[in-house]
């Protein structure tokens, strides 16, 4: 897009939780030069307002901040500077109605609206709506893609389970960019060596899928948290034995912390990746990193309590017997049920003969799947 043409580009911010409410000012501006942001809730849009120039914001009578009730609006209003706000009940009364659907609006009174507080702000009576319609290479999303961001991003917010996060954020990120393939890659718990394949689309590798920090293509952008974007004239390598013919790899940070890469890749066909899938994979990785860290903090907080209540059972049940004997047996099988090993035992001191005297001894009866015994 030309610098000429970027100038002529309004921009407007609809404040609402209501989707459809997006979707029905994007089409009455879309050909008019006019590009529509959205903003879900009152901390979003406070970002907004605060960090982008907007000619006009459209407000949801009815957005609050979630933990103080403070309407957004008025929020917006005491800001120093802030573009004019119109709500969204006034316009619905200036020519929309009201179904089983929600809001609906009448796209001439929505322009209407729109114009006439641009010219009373700018004192410019020649506002119309004969500026030109963004190009197709325009920096502002499509339809379609908002509707993808907004749909995942609503559906992290339900989900607490570390790899259904990473199955539906590595899913979206394939659907995005029309890749034949997507992966997101994290370090394991020891070390950030190495990248482990922990979610996947469109992917038939099968066994361990790892790649070095070090010398690769994905290692750098977790070691330098910038992203890569290579278009096609290869195979370029990910792993050992692995190429493909074009790829877009970007970091995963959260709080300054690379958590991780989301990639995406054409290993059959010649397609590019372009500027605009690079910005679409950012914005993604971004809902990605709050999603994954809540579902750690939750999968923390899971694992403490199943520990205390652990710790709580067995305390119960070494204390229901006097018995010595029958408290060490019952020590070694809590032992066996909280550590998840396979035995335990229990030595006392013989100080006098200077050794270790085993007294209970307890062994798992059913062996876990990846520990059992074989027999050819």
């Amino acid at each position: 897009m030309s610098d000429e043409s970027i100038m002529n580009v309004r921009h407007l911010l609809v404040i609402t939780a209501n989707f459809a409410v997006v979707q029905q000012v994007r089409q009455a501006f879309r050909d008019h030069g006019f590009a529509v942001s959205a903003a879900y809730s009152h901390l979003d849009a406070l970002y907004a307002v605060k960090h982008e120039n907007f000619s006009a914001v459209i407000a949801d009578d009815s957005m609050t901040r979630r933990d103080g009730g403070e309407a957004t609006a008025r929020t917006l209003g005491d800001l120093p500077n802030h573009p004019p706000i119109l709500m969204l009940e006034k316009l619905k009364g200036e020519g929309g109605t009201i179904n089983g659907h929600g809001m609906v609006f009448d796209a001439a009174a929505l322009q209407t609206a729109v114009l006439d507080v641009l010219r009373a702000t700018t004192d410019d009576e020649t506002q119309t709506l004969d500026a030109p319609t963004l190009p197709s290479t325009s920096i502002f999303w499509r339809d379609d893609e908002m509707r993808t961001l907004f749909a995942l991003s609503r559906s992290l917010t339900e989900v607490l389970d570390l790899g259904e996060v990473l199955t539906r954020v590595v899913e979206a990120a394939r659907h995005l960019t029309s890749a034949e393939e997507g992966m997101i890659l994290l370090p394991d718990d020891d070390g950030a060596d190495q990248l482990f394949l922990r979610a996947k689309s469109g992917i038939d590798a099968t066994g361990e899928f790892r790649v070095r920090t070090e010398d690769t293509i994905a290692g750098n952008v977790f070691t330098s948290g910038q992203p890569v974007l290579i278009a096609p004239g290869g195979p370029h390598k990910v792993k050992t034995e692995y190429f493909v013919n074009a790829l877009l790899y970007v970091p995963i940070i959260h709080d300054g912390q690379t958590l991780g890469v989301l990639g995406v890749n054409n290993k059959h066909t010649h397609n590019r990746f372009n500027e605009r899938h690079r910005e679409l994979l950012v914005n993604l990785a971004s809902y990605a990193a709050i999603a994954i860290e809540n579902a750690r903090v939750h999968g923390d907080s899971i694992r403490r309590m199943n520990e205390l209540k652990a710790l709580v059972d067995a305390s119960k049940a070494i204390n229901e017997s006097l018995s010595i004997e029958k408290t060490l047996l019952t020590t070694c099988e809590q032992l066996i049920r909280m550590l998840h090993v396979n035995s335990a035992c229990v030595y006392m001191w013989d100080a006098r003969k200077q050794h270790l005297l085993r007294r209970a001894w307890r062994t798992r009866a059913a062996w876990r799947q990846a520990d059992a015994l074989v027999i050819d």
